[in-house]
């Protein structure tokens, strides 16, 4: 008996996830972003140190759109963006 594997318009199996939906997972963006961040705060010792990971974004914000960069923690690998000013 043959099976087939149905995928969508990307080349993706249903409910698989591409990069950009980890990254929103992981960075905590969506419900819930202010208990991700805290609890990455708490388990890096109630202090990150932060580096520029080289990636930005233009997001409106509002009617405004504003440029983003990404940060990672150089000690615990957490990941967030900074508001770097209006595009």
């Amino acid at each position: 008996m043959m099976t087939f594997e149905k995928k969508n318009s990307t080349g993706m199996k249903p409910g698989a996830m591409d990069e950009a939906a980890l990254d929103g997972i992981t960075s905590g963006k969506g419900s819930g972003q202010g208990i991700v961040d805290f609890f990455a705060w708490i388990a890096c010792g109630f202090s990150h140190d932060y580096e520029d990971t080289g990636k930005t974004k233009v997001v409106m914000d509002g009617p405004v759109p504003t440029r983003f960069k990404q940060v990672r923690c150089r000690e615990c690998g957490h990941k967030t963006w900074k508001r770097v000013g209006i595009a």
